[in-house]
C-alpha cells in the first residue's frame, strides 16, 4: 500500500491488523488504531509529543500490580474503568 496522505496511514495500519486471528483481539486493536490516530490528527501531536506519550505509555505497562504506590497506576484511570466493567459481557467481534 502507498501511504499518499494521512489517511492512508491509518488504513495501512488497519489493514495490517485486520488479520489478527482471534476476534475480540482484532476488534481492540482494529477500534486502538482508529482512536488514537484520531487523537493525533486532533491535536496535532508533534514528533517529540509522541515519543514523550511512548515513554509513559511504556512506563505505565511496567508499574507491578503489587506495587504499593497508587499514583502510578492511577495516572491513566484505567485501573477504575477496568472495575466499572469487569460485570459488562464484552460486545461480540463484528
Amino acid at each position: 500500500m502507498i501511504i499518499e496522505d494521512e489517511a492512508s496511514v491509518t488504513d495501512a495500519v488497519l489493514q495490517a491488523f485486520a488479520t489478527t486471528p482471534e476476534p475480540r483481539t482484532r476488534q481492540i486493536l482494529l477500534a486502538l488504531v482508529r482512536h488514537l490516530h484520531a487523537f493525533a490528527r486532533e491535536v496535532r501531536l508533534t514528533e517529540p509529543e509522541f515519543q514523550e506519550a511512548t515513554r509513559i505509555i511504556a512506563a505505565l505497562g511496567q508499574i507491578r500490580r503489587d506495587d504499593p504506590s497508587p499514583a502510578p497506576r492511577s495516572m491513566s484511570g484505567t485501573p477504575r474503568r477496568k472495575a466499572s466493567m469487569r460485570t459488562r459481557t464484552p460486545p461480540r467481534p463484528r
